[in-house]
């Protein structure tokens, strides 16, 4: 699993700059001890979240996934542990939900979201039970950002991280660009509210 793991996180780290090598790699593993495995009630992954709030034990993800679950009648777990649904937002497809965790928050980006930042996607491959990394950059910066398509089922939910490690969006949803393309869309401006606290109540 460890070598597995490692191999997952080289994926995409050549084209990372300016950051050296070395470093690139210590910020993804540092990101990556927030990331957590959204997951049915048989302990099956098949989404990710992130702490956005250690204290109080908040951690975001996609509200689709949360649909998901009610659609199946599955109990939403996160890391093997009883979630609680506290709030949703169907405009940027965010829910956030408490479950007992002891990982470190992430942080919103203090850097310009624009064209041709460059980023990663982190999140769960559910078929292959493993955090996976994919290296990208903004195409489209506004209320969402759009990338490059770098993802794989189980990754909605994730987060996408700038190059210092803190949260510019959320992994969403897939879409189809004029060129034939695939893209992934996440909520800039939504996360970014959920990360400052203001949570929105069912």
């Amino acid at each position: 699993m460890i070598v597995k793991h490692l191999a997952a996180i080289l994926i995409g780290l050549l084209m990372w700059a300016p950051l050296t090598f070395g470093e690139t790699l210590s910020i993804l593993d540092k990101a990556a001890l927030s990331v957590v495995a959204i997951q049915d009630i048989k302990g099956r992954t098949y989404c990710t979240g992130f702490v956005i709030d250690a204290e109080e034990d908040y951690i975001q993800t996609a509200l689709h996934c949360i649909v998901e679950a009610d659609k199946r009648d599955w109990a939403v777990l996160v890391d093997n542990k009883a979630a609680r649904l506290v709030s949703v937002n169907s405009e940027f497809d965010l829910a956030v939900l408490r479950a007992e965790t002891d990982k470190p928050q992430l942080k919103p980006t203090t850097l310009a979201v624009k064209k041709g930042l460059k980023i990663t996607s982190i999140g769960h491959a559910a078929e292959l039970n493993l955090l996976t990394f994919a290296e990208s950059e903004v195409i489209h910066a506004g209320k969402r950002v759009i990338m490059v398509r770098h993802q794989t089922n189980g990754m909605s939910g994730g987060p996408i991280i700038d190059e210092n490690g803190n949260v510019i969006a959320i992994i969403q949803f897939g879409v189809t660009l004029k060129n034939g393309n695939l893209a992934d869309m996440g909520a800039s401006v939504g996360v970014m509210l959920a990360l400052e606290g203001r949570f929105w109540r069912r």
